[in-house]
């Protein structure tokens, strides 16, 4: 004797196989300022526990002519909507618990609690672009965590209707990073080709691997050596320093030698008219005997006087 039996799928109530390890105990009780946080984590801990479809589908109607089956399905969403609202309570800080008006059903108490801590769009929106704009990167994090948390506040004022464009985010990002990224910053600018989000952040942490590596890259203007002692050339690479009117310190030169353009020895003397040294023109034998031979040596005596 063989027995049939028939497999039906599982309650709508029957609670799902939980694996993320959530619980009430580990769900942050609802304050002043984690709302959208504590929706998040009810909203997963009550799929988990099978029980979330009273959020979702109306009660169902009952009466005299009602199936065995639209009662079992009814009782189920009674138990359901009662567990519901004692989880939204149990997981609520007490000044909040008493300030919510009780409902009779979760769909109701669950409106009524997000009606207490809905936010003013246009002051949402302007501190998002507040912190758009005014974000800097945080060295102790990754480039790849920098440029994710500008998509995440541009992916949230995309929610509020202030759509920004991908290039715009790339463009952002590579402004507000370091100066050790110039040298990628230049490439993007001088090139047609456009990136997108996903190449923006695969290119930027080649490039932040390659600068702890190899340090980033830089062109240091070329100085004059410092030199100590007396007679060498001093220099200062130091700007602004408030002396002479470059900003450097003045050349300091020691005592020069006594040597004359032509090359000639301090105190040796060369006549021009017999190219020899020792004496000048003027006591040169040579040209006095000149000069008295062509009778001039009475005009050249005049002139020395």
């Amino acid at each position: 004797m063989f027995i049939l039996l028939q497999l039906t799928p599982a309650a709508a109530g029957t609670p799902a196989l939980n694996t993320s390890g959530l619980s009430l105990a580990t769900i942050e009780p609802l304050n002043g300022c984690n709302f959208k946080k504590w929706k998040e984590s009810i909203e997963l801990y009550l799929g988990l526990q099978g029980i979330d479809w009273c959020l979702t589908e109306p009660e169902p109607l009952i009466d005299d002519t009602s199936s065995d089956l639209v009662i079992v399905k009814h009782r189920e969403w009674v138990r359901a909507n009662r567990m519901t609202k004692l989880i939204l309570k149990q997981t609520m800080t007490a000044v909040v618990r008493g300030s919510i008006a009780d409902k009779d059903t979760a769909t109701e108490f669950m409106a009524a609690i997000a009606l207490k801590f809905r936010e003013n769009e246009k002051a949402e929106i302007s501190l998002l672009l507040d912190m758009l704009m005014g974000i800097n990167y945080d060295s102790s994090k990754s480039v790849r965590e920098h440029i994710m948390k500008i998509i995440d506040i541009t992916t949230r004022l995309g929610d509020l209707e202030i759509p920004l464009p991908a290039e715009f985010i790339v463009h952002q990002s590579l402004r507000t990073l370091p100066a050790s990224f110039g040298q990628l910053k230049t490439t993007y600018f001088t090139q047609k080709d456009k990136w997108d989000l996903n190449e923006l952040i695969a290119i930027c942490v080649q490039e932040e691997d390659r600068i702890k590596r190899d340090g980033p890259l830089v062109v240091n203007l070329v100085s004059k050596s410092k030199w100590k002692g007396k007679g060498k050339v001093v220099a200062s690479s130091a700007v602004g320093s408030g002396e002479g009117t470059s900003g450097t310190k003045p050349y300091k030169l020691g005592p020069k030698k006594t040597v004359n353009s032509k090359g000639k020895k301090p105190g040796v003397f060369k006549c021009f008219f017999c190219k020899k040294e020792g004496h000048m023109k003027k006591n040169c034998q040579g040209f006095k005997d000149w000069m008295a031979k062509k009778g001039l040596s009475k005009q050249e005596s005049s002139k020395e006087k």
